[in-house]
């Protein structure tokens, strides 16, 4: 009837374990079911992971000098590289006065003009971190195309919006509104930070109102490694 016909076809899905409705388990489109689709439609089942959107913010102020932020742009060539797929998106922002754009967002098959932008990256800057955050979110908002949003700040924490005393820092209230209204997660990968300190307590906060990760006592040199995990995490998106 829908193969030799043209007969149409109606399914709807189950339940996910969060309730949300009409959705299908992977597991049920692999082997048997899959071929039961193909068989009927003219289509293909495949494991499709739908397109990410990947959002770092650098720190290139003064404390990150003496190495710091080349191990930071050398981890990030390797997360881009490794991490992301072709139908992938990525932007780079730093962090400064307000903030600084490196590279808007730009799909990851365009390899070479991201690599540049990875190496032109240099100067010193502020570290004002809740102009940053909202220019990031903006640019992952305006792409319809991608399903999963993230950022990924690397900082060693040194923030100066930290907002009048006894309130919560701004860049907390900044990622928990993101990621409230468009899904957006953070994550802080801690460039000599130290687990406990007053740095890492203030971006542990904004992780875990981004539902994100921190990243703490890290070896630069695995840096790269890192970043790559955080972006394959499960959770993420």
């Amino acid at each position: 009837f829908v193969y030799e016909q043209g007969g149409g076809l109606f399914t709807i899905g189950g339940n996910d374990p969060s309730g949300k409705v009409h959705v299908y388990d992977r597991e049920d489109l692999g082997t048997a079911s899959a071929k039961t689709y193909q068989d009927m439609l003219p289509v293909s089942a495949v494991n499709y992971t739908p397109p990410m959107g990947v959002a770092f913010i650098i720190d290139v102020s003064g404390s990150m000098s003496g190495g710091k932020l080349e191990s930071a742009k050398a981890g990030l060539e390797v997360a881009v590289t490794y991490g992301l797929t072709e139908r992938d998106y990525v932007a780079i922002f730093t962090l400064d006065n307000t903030y600084g754009q490196v590279l808007p967002l730009t799909p990851v098959s365009e390899r070479t003009s991201i690599v540049n932008a990875i190496q032109s990256i240099g100067g010193t800057g502020g570290t004002v971190a809740t102009n940053a955050i909202t220019r990031a979110a903006q640019a992952l908002n305006a792409n319809s195309s991608i399903a999963r949003k993230h950022i990924i700040m690397l900082t060693d924490g040194m923030f100066s919006d930290q907002g009048e005393d006894g309130d919560e820092p701004p860049y907390v209230k900044e990622a928990r509104l993101h990621y409230a209204n468009s899904g957006i997660t953070l994550s802080v990968v801690g460039i000599d930070m130290t687990i406990g300190n007053d740095y890492y307590t203030k971006c542990k906060q904004m992780t875990d109102a981004a539902g994100g990760k921190i990243y703490a006592n890290i070896d630069l040199n695995n840096l790269g490694n890192i970043l790559k995990g955080d972006i394959e995490q499960k959770e993420i998106g």
